[in-house]
């Protein structure tokens, strides 16, 4: 025997699902929490890079990316990404890594 619900019925069982919290008010939640999280990791973001700036700035020669990675607790990749970024942003001058502002041409064979 098939049971039909009614609206009424349904929407009981949503308010139970959702804990008594409309759907609308969940969605809000949800994308303040959303924005809350990527504005915390670009401020750590920003505050790495001031970092990494602070450090290079004292010396003339390249960074050491693997040792800045370490002392950051965070991938290589990620101090790439920062290092051009701040070479992007005209922080950093480009002749620390010129290869990183324009791509190798390909090689012909």
């Amino acid at each position: 025997m098939a049971t039909t619900t009614t609206p009424r019925q349904s929407e009981a069982a949503g308010r139970d699902r959702f804990a008594g919290i409309d759907a609308n008010d969940l969605i809000r939640a949800f994308r303040l929490m959303h924005m809350a999280r990527r504005l915390d990791d670009r401020e750590i973001t920003l505050k790495r890079q001031n970092r990494i700036l602070a450090m290079i700035g004292k010396s003339r020669e390249r960074p050491n990316i693997s040792a800045l990675a370490r002392e950051f607790k965070v991938a290589r990749r990620t101090i790439i990404r920062d290092l051009q970024e701040l070479i992007r942003r005209g922080q950093l001058k480009p002749d620390i890594y010129p290869e990183w502002e324009a791509p190798l041409p390909e090689e012909e064979e």
